[in-house]
C-alpha cells in the first residue's frame, strides 16, 4: 500500500508496508519519552527486559518555559536519538504539544483555552497568528529534513486528541483546516517525504468527548488512525473504542498511540488490529504493575514486538510491466491524445511518464490517456510511454508510436456572418445568417449594435460589419447548426464584446465533442477575438455546434469553415 504522500520516500514505503503486514497478528511494543530526555524511558525498558520497544516515542513540543537556544539543543537532541533507533532497527514516532499561537512554551498555553474565532485567526492566512505558526513548523522542519536526508521514516502524529476539550486546537469546526496547513507546508513547500500521518484522537470514553467521526480527516489524509486509551483501575478498554476507529479506517492500520495502563494481553483476541501501541513515558511505572508490563514487554511474549524483532520487507526492486496498445485516439493540428493498457506492478503503479520524440518529457499523469499539446501543425512526432511505481522502478518503454499532427486547411468552403447579411471577407462570399443553410435552437436571438462600434484590434469594413452584428441566447446556451457535407473540416469561430468587460464566457461543441480546451469569450470592452481552428468530422451531412454558456449571454458573430486543399 502507498502513502498518502504521493512522493514518500521508498523507506517510509516499507514502513508503512510493515504494519499492513503485522496487522492482526502481532503488535510493537512502544514508549514516549521527553524531549528533555529522548532517551530516558527506552532505556527504562532495556534495563528491565534486555531489549528496546519496537517504536521510540519523541516529543518536539517544548513546555518548560525553555529558551529558544535551549529548544534547538532540545530538538537536536531528539533528532539524534530518533537517527540512532532506527539505524538500530526501531521505529519511530513523533508528537507536538505545540503552544497556542504568540505565546511562550509553556504547558498552560498548550492547553489554552480558546474559542472557534480565535482558532479560525490561526488558520487564516496574513494573521499574525497564521505566520507565527508558519515559522514554527519551518523550525520544527529543520530537524525533520535531517531525518528525510538520513533516511528516517516518521510516524508523525500531530495535534492529537483533538476530540477532547483540553489542548487549543480540541473540539475544534474547523481543525481540518489546521491538519491541511500542516501537511501542505511539511509535503509540499519542505519535502517532508519521510512522514507517515498519524491522525490520533482520545477514546470517547466520556460525553465531553466527540465521536472519532466528528474530526476525522478522512482516509485521504491520512496513513494511520490512532486512539489514546487512558483506563485507570476498573475502567474497561471497551470494544468500541476499537471497532470505532477500525471502522473509519478503510482498511489501514490502526494504533493505541498512548496508553496509560496496559490493558491485558487477551484483549488481542478482540483487538487483534493493534498495530503498535505506546505506553506514555511515566505512566509505565506509575500506574502499571511489573505483571502489567511484562505480559506485554517480556521479550518471550510471541504476540508482542521488541526492537530486536522488528523485520522490514526488502525493498521493492520490480519494476512495472510495460503499457501495451499505445494507440492515437486523437488528434489536431497543435495536440495529440494518446491512450494505453495499464501496466502493473507487485505494490502499484504510481503514474507514467509521457515522452516526444524519444527524449523530451511531455508530462505525467496517473491515468491511461494523456494529451500532448503544443505541437505543430502537419509535424510527426514519435510518441513513448514508461510506468513508474513509488520505489522508482520504471518500466520499458512502448514501442514507438509516430502520428503527424493535422495540417492547416486553406480550401474556404462557408463563411457565415450569423446577425446580419451576406459580406465579402479576404475575398470570399460569406452567407448571410438567415440563410437557408442554417438552423438555430428556439432561444436565439439576434442583435446589431447601433451605432456600429469600431472593433478592437481594427479591421476592414467588411469585417466591422460581421463582428457588430450577432447571434446569442439569454443566459443560456444555444445549437447552431446547417447543412454540409460529409467529410474533414476545420472552423474558426468569431464573438465582439459590446456590452462590458468580461461579460460573457462560453465553450464550443462540434458534433457533441467539445473542442474548446478552456472557455472563451471572455474580452476587454469592444474587443473582438478569433478562435480556432477547431477540427471536426462531419458524418451525417449535418454539421451541429453547441455553444456551452459558462457565464453571461454567451454570442457568436462569424464562422468559417476550411477543408483540406483539393
Amino acid at each position: 500500500m502507498l502513502p498518502i504522500n504521493s512522493k514518500a520516500s521508498q523507506k517510509t514505503i516499507d514502513v508503512l508496508n510493515y504494519l499492513y503486514t503485522i496487522s492482526g497478528s502481532k503488535t510493537l511494543t512502544g514508549i514516549h519519552n521527553w524531549l528533555e530526555d529522548p532517551n530516558g524511558y527506552v532505556n527504562e525498558i532495556n534495563k528491565l527486559y534486555g531489549d528496546y520497544p519496537g517504536v521510540a516515542g519523541y516529543e518536539m513540543g517544548p513546555i518548560s518555559s525553555q529558551t529558544a537556544a535551549q529548544v534547538t539543543t532540545q530538538r537536536q537532541n531528539v533528532t539524534n536519538a530518533a537517527k540512532k533507533y532506527v539505524q538500530s532497527g526501531g521505529i519511530v514516532t513523533m508528537m507536538w504539544h505545540q503552544n497556542y499561537p504568540l505565546t511562550t512554551y509553556t504547558w498552560s498555553n498548550v492547553q489554552r483555552s480558546t474559542t472557534d474565532a480565535e482558532f479560525n485567526r490561526v488558520c487564516t492566512p496574513g494573521t499574525a497568528e497564521y505566520n507565527w505558526l508558519i515559522l514554527e513548523y519551518d523550525k520544527v522542519a529543520v530537524f525533520l529534513k535531517q531525518l528525510r536526508d538520513a533516511n528516517i521514516p516518521v510516524l508523525w502524529r500531530p495535534y492529537h486528541e483533538m476530540n477532547g476539550g483540553w489542548f487549543w486546537w480540541g473540539k475544534k469546526q474547523n481543525y481540518r483546516v489546521l491538519w491541511d496547513i500542516m501537511y501542505d507546508r511539511f509535503t509540499n513547500y519542505h519535502g517532508l517525504n519521510n512522514l507517515l500521518w498519524v491522525w490520533n484522537a482520545n477514546a470517547p470514553k466520556s460525553s465531553d468527548i466527540n465521536p472519532y467521526l466528528t474530526h476525522f480527516v478522512g482516509t485521504s489524509k491520512c496513513d494511520i488512525l490512532g486512539t489514546d486509551l487512558y483506563m485507570y483501575g476498573s475502567e474497561p478498554f471497551k470494544q468500541e473504542y476499537y471497532e470505532g476507529l477500525v471502522a473509519l479506517s478503510g482498511g489501514k492500520p490502526v494504533a493505541v498511540a498512548e496508553i496509560g495502563q496496559l490493558f491485558p494481553s487477551s484483549a488481542f483476541t478482540n483487538q487483534p488490529k493493534w498495530a503498535w501501541f505506546m505506553v506514555w513515558a511515566n505512566h509505565l511505572y506509575d500506574y502499571n504493575t511489573s505483571s502489567q508490563r511484562n505480559a506485554l514487554y517480556t521479550t518471550s511474549v510471541t504476540r508482542t514486538l521488541n526492537r530486536s524483532e522488528v523485520t522490514m520487507p526488502a525493498p521493492d526492486i520490480q519494476a512495472p510491466t510495460m503499457p501495451t496498445n499505445l494507440a492515437v485516439s486523437s488528434k489536431t493540428m497543435t495536440s495529440v491524445t494518446l491512450a494505453w493498457t495499464a501496466s502493473t506492478d507487485n505494490i502499484g503503479v504510481t503514474g507514467y511518464e509521457i515522452y516526444v520524440n524519444n527524449t523530451t518529457l511531455a508530462g505525467t499523469t496517473t491515468m491511461t490517456s494523456f494529451t500532448v499539446t503544443g505541437l505543430t501543425p502537419n509535424t510527426a512526432y514519435r510518441f513513448l510511454v514508461k510506468a513508474k511505481d513509488a520505489a522508482g522502478n520504471n518500466s520499458a518503454f512502448t514501442p514507438p508510436l509516430t502520428v503527424t499532427t493535422d495540417a492547416i486547411y486553406t480550401n474556404f468552403v462557408r463563411g457565415i456572418n450569423f446577425g446580419g447579411s451576406s459580406v465579402t471577407i479576404d475575398e470570399q462570399g460569406w452567407l448571410a445568417g438567415d440563410h437557408a443553410f442554417v438552423f438555430y435552437s428556439s432561444q436565439v436571438k439576434t442583435y446589431e449594435n447601433s451605432p456600429a462600434i469600431t472593433p478592437v484590434p481594427a479591421v476592414d469594413i467588411a469585417s466591422s460589419v460581421m463582428l457588430n452584428s450577432k447571434v446569442y441566447a439569454s443566459e443560456s446556451s444555444f445549437t447552431v447548426a446547417q447543412t454540409l457535407s460529409n467529410g474533414s473540416y476545420q472552423v474558426y469561430i468569431w464573438s465582439m464584446e459590446s456590452y462590458q468587460v468580461n461579460a460573457c464566457a462560453f465553450d464550443v461543441a462540434l458534433e457533441g465533442v467539445q473542442v474548446t480546451t478552456a472557455p472563451i469569450g471572455l474580452l476587454p470592452l469592444n474587443n473582438w477575438a478569433k478562435y480556432g481552428p477547431y477540427s471536426v468530422s462531419v458524418k451525417d451531412g449535418v454539421l451541429n455546434m453547441d455553444i456551452r454558456r459558462i457565464t453571461g449571454d454567451p454570442g457568436i458573430t462569424g464562422m468559417a469553415i476550411y477543408t483540406a486543399a483539393v
